[in-house]
């Protein structure tokens, strides 16, 4: 019940990146992944990018994580789109520490992070059908999340994992999965 309260938070906190615009830079562009020029859009220097079926994803658009604390448990959700026009997205949350355990650096895995629980959703596209990871009964691929660096204002670090198939509004049946490597994002830190 625990983890499927995670991925309702994951599809709700997915769907608001949707609407809402993150835009840093000083106006210039400098190459250096902490700002830019946006030109009056929603991308930046930040990021969520994996390799899937053999072809590398960079979102950049709406890119940022978000850290919620309620009743003692934190929470804390990285999201990006593809485009401001596309539904394909990525969401990947590392919450439910009702131990008021911080979210610090380390590996956070589906299969048995301490205090925490691992989940992701993987957007194609569709309003239909999803990938998601931290609700199959058993992968030998978990999502695991790796934190190198988290501060008040950014987060950096790893994450791979099997994402597996479902309809949107229900638990994953199938066994078709999407196999996310090579992960990495660097994100600026919204707290709600």
């Amino acid at each position: 019940m625990q983890k499927f309260c995670v991925l309702l938070l994951t599809l709700f906190l997915f769907s608001c990146s949707k609407n809402t615009s993150t835009e840093t830079g000083t106006g210039n562009n400098n190459n250096n992944n902490n700002g830019g020029n946006n030109n009056g859009g929603t991308t930046t220097g930040y990021y969520i990018k994996f390799s899937m079926d053999g072809a590398t994803k960079t979102f950049k658009t709406n890119a940022m994580a978000i850290v919620t604390t309620n009743s003692g448990a934190t929470n804390l959700a990285m999201v990006a789109n593809a485009a401001t026009t596309s539904l394909e997205g990525i969401n990947i949350t590392i919450g439910g520490s009702t131990s008021g355990n911080a979210i610090v650096p380390g590996t956070y895995s589906e299969d048995g992070s301490p205090n925490f629980l691992v989940a992701g959703v993987y957007n194609p596209g569709s309003t239909s059908i999803i990938y998601s990871a931290g609700l199959h009964a058993s992968t030998g691929n978990p999502l695991k999340i790796v934190i190198s660096d988290i501060s008040t204002s950014t987060v950096k670090g790893t994450f791979g994992g099997d994402f597996w198939y479902s309809q949107v509004g229900s638990l994953p049946t199938s066994s078709d999965k999407k196999v996310l490597s090579n992960g990495e994002f660097y994100l600026p830190v919204s707290k709600q």
